[in-house]
């Protein structure tokens, strides 16, 4: 009879923290596209099929690689905090790179470092936390992944809308020619 008394509170915890985790990452995603700064990025889309991921969209942004200096000391897998800024006509660039969190400045993600090319360009290449754009699997089968590929290879701009906030980041949509990419059927 004890041993109920302490199985079944334990599962009811247990449950309840497994539910909860989730729960506060979709809270903290949602927070972050209600009152994060909006940024338009232009991008490339590829469309990887995962049966373990589920069907989503790779974003490679346009900005991924800004120029460092020719004694910088920045190393493949590093951690780099980007900070963003809008440009005229009206996407975002990459305003500086930095080692430690910025002060003052909420307009920021946390990067890894993909590679540095030094040669005469001397660039860092950045790999962004928000590189991967979900799709709603009922909305998209197989004809409607081609029709989007399609669509995608013969688009003149293509651009992701993304959220940042406090160094975290979500895509709010990805847009081609102008076209919102969760109002595709």
């Amino acid at each position: 009879m004890n041993l109920n008394k302490i199985i079944f509170p334990s599962f009811l915890l247990l449950a309840i923290i497994q539910l909860s985790i989730p729960v506060k990452m979709i809270m903290d995603q949602e927070g972050i596209l209600n009152s994060g700064t909006e940024f338009r990025m232009k991008a490339m889309l590829a469309y990887p099929e995962s049966g373990l991921s589920g069907r989503y969209i790779r974003v490679s942004y346009e900005n991924e690689k800004f120029p460092i200096g020719e004694n910088s000391s920045w190393q493949k897998g590093e951690i780099a905090f980007v900070v963003f800024k809008s440009n005229e006509p009206g996407f975002a660039s990459i305003d500086t790179i930095l080692k430690s969190k910025p002060e003052g400045s909420s307009n920021y993600v946390k990067a890894k470092v993909k590679y540095i090319q030094k040669d005469q360009l001397n660039e860092v290449y950045l790999e962004f936390p928000f590189e991967k754009f979900f799709l709603e699997e009922t909305r998209l089968n197989d004809q409607s992944m081609q029709n989007l590929r399609s669509r995608s290879e013969q688009a003149k701009m293509i651009y992701s809308i993304v959220r940042i906030k406090d160094g975290e980041a979500a895509i709010k949509d990805i847009l081609i020619d102008d076209q919102s990419l969760l109002e595709l059927e």
